[in-house]
């Protein structure tokens, strides 16, 4: 994990619905760093952009006794709160799949709606230098509708 210590540009690639075009956003910066056997992610605006500083936070780290990852984050960008997720297992080699516990996301206009969420994320380490996180999301609606909603490319600032 200290490998991943660091600053890296991100490319955020954004599917809103299972039939939406992507949306990109490429002024992202992720800064990380090592805290005890745990990595510390946070993601911010670009200097310059008009966006909170701060958009995303995450935490991660993998637990001997339980012999899987475990991860919480949150994302100002979106009103669910905190989002743990663990792994069944360690993974494999260079790739990580963790699974979301489900969340409420709210729904649109000031009345209360909303609907739940199911996660899962898939981290593939390239290299040291290459990181690339791709968020699958299933609506609770009992269609079982899986679709890549978010991608993240890390590339390592030198």
């Amino acid at each position: 994990m200290k490998l991943l210590q660091g600053n890296f540009d991100v490319k955020e690639t954004i599917w809103s619905s299972p039939t939406s075009g992507p949306v990109y956003n490429t002024k992202l910066i992720a800064r990380r760093q090592m805290i005890g056997s745990v990595l510390q992610e946070f993601m911010y605006a670009a200097p310059g952009t008009a966006n909170s500083p701060v958009e995303r936070i995450e935490y991660i780290s993998f637990n001997r006794i339980e012999g899987r990852w475990r991860s919480i984050s949150m994302d100002i960008r979106v009103p669910v709160g905190l989002m743990p997720a663990a792994s069944f297992d360690r993974g494999q080699e260079g790739k990580i799949r963790l699974i979301f516990d489900p969340f409420p996301i709210a729904g649109k206009g000031s009345s209360v709606t909303g609907q739940m969420l199911r996660m899962d994320e898939t981290i593939n380490f390239k290299d040291p230098d290459h990181v690339i996180k791709e968020q699958h999301f299933i609506l609770a609606d009992g269609s079982g509708r899986s679709w890549l909603a978010h991608r993240y490319e890390y590339t390592k600032r030198k």
